[in-house]
């Protein structure tokens, strides 16, 4: 019984779509629309990235001043690594938390000479 009535009403769902009249502006209005949609989804993309970035040139700046200030070693990084809370840091392709920390740092240093 259920297959029956989903095939009767995307049936009458198409026939209802396709007797429908649209006024000529319609094409213009669903362009317009999608467009919105697209410049939107992008400038949220763009946000978001931007926000990365900022929190990956903070998390290696605040790493690199407490190497400088109290002189961590490279197992400082490893324990760091371990003990975030983030299950998937975003990056390039993924990778492991702690070369992830080392990116940061890098990313870091290279804004700081330029």
């Amino acid at each position: 019984m259920d297959g029956r009535f989903a095939k009767w009403y995307a049936n009458s769902r198409d026939m209802r779509q396709d007797s429908i009249n649209l006024p000529d502006s319609y094409g213009a209005l669903l362009r317009d629309l999608k467009e919105r949609i697209q410049n939107a989804q992008l400038k949220a993309a763009v946000a978001v990235n931007r926000e990365l970035i900022l929190l990956y040139w903070d998390l290696g700046a605040r790493i690199i001043a407490r190497q400088n200030e109290e002189g961590w070693g490279t197992k400082v990084i490893d324990r760091l690594a371990g003990d975030l809370p983030v299950k998937k840091m975003v990056g390039r392709g993924g990778g492991d938390r702690k070369q992830q920390l080392k990116e940061f740092q890098g990313l870091t240093r290279n804004a700081e000479e330029h």
